[in-house]
């Protein structure tokens, strides 16, 4: 999947859609952004990514950091349960 999407990075999970007016949205995570870590966290794939976000609650705020055009960025989005 980084291969396809000329990534820079080897692990993490790929942003393919960002749900309008959510809070990942809110906080400025894009499509085509790598999430890297989550809650302190290395992401290694897309089942790591929900493993860790499934033991989380919502209205916690957590720590995101994402791979974006050559940087590293990061957002603190207060999770919601999905709808």
């Amino acid at each position: 999947m980084a291969f396809a999407n000329d990534l820079k990075v080897e692990s993490g999970a790929l942003v393919v859609r960002v749900e309008e007016g959510g809070p990942a949205e809110a906080v400025g995570l894009r499509p085509g952004d790598a999430i890297v870590a989550f809650g302190g966290k290395v992401v290694t794939d897309l089942h790591h990514f929900h493993a860790l976000l499934a033991d989380r609650k919502s209205g916690e705020t957590v720590t995101i950091t994402v791979w974006r055009d050559g940087q590293t960025l990061t957002f603190s989005p207060v999770l919601v349960e999905n709808r």
